[in-house]
């Protein structure tokens, strides 16, 4: 994961008018400031080492010490030991992409498909264990980052329902 941090002069217009100044920017998220000294004030003050991989981090505070990412997969992986909860990952074109989805309740009733994982569709699969296994409340949680590959089981997808409203 890139977690470079840029500080580069702004040239965001806004209204048909230029800022001036400078932008830090890592990840995608930018924050504009007067100067580039502000800018290097605002990433010494605010800024972190996340204790797990080790990446400085200048716009994720809310779960210091530790990166968003980190936090993430921490959860996820706190979820797979979970007995309430069933953590796979299929592996498409060589990345192990995860899924989560409920043990206890796996085909939720009465509710919008809106509000489920997927609008709902019914997902069945097959666990490594041989263990089939349906749910139409299945949620993608991404690319498994290679410090977590092999944490989970591994599932193989048989076949998806969609419901159409």
């Amino acid at each position: 994961m890139n977690t470079d941090i840029e500080v580069i002069p702004c040239d965001d217009s806004y209204v048909n008018s230029k800022i001036e100044g400078c932008c830090v920017k890592q990840n995608n998220v930018s924050k504009h400031f007067r100067c580039a000294e502000e800018a290097f004030n605002f990433i010494e003050k605010e800024g972190f080492i996340c204790e797990q991989c080790q990446e400085k981090v200048i716009f994720s505070s809310q779960w210091k010490p530790l990166c968003s990412r980190c936090h993430f997969w921490n959860r996820v992986k706190k979820d797979a030991n979970n007995p309430e909860y069933l953590v796979f990952v299929i592996v498409k074109d060589n990345e192990e992409k995860c899924y989560q989805c409920s043990k206890l309740n796996p085909i939720v009733k009465h509710v919008s498909p809106k509000l489920l994982g997927f609008g709902g569709a019914l997902w069945n699969i097959v666990l490594e264990t041989g263990e089939k296994f349906s749910s139409n409340d299945v949620w993608h949680r991404g690319t498994v980052p290679e410090e977590c590959k092999g944490l989970f089981l591994k599932a193989t997808f048989i076949s998806l329902v969609s419901i159409v409203l």
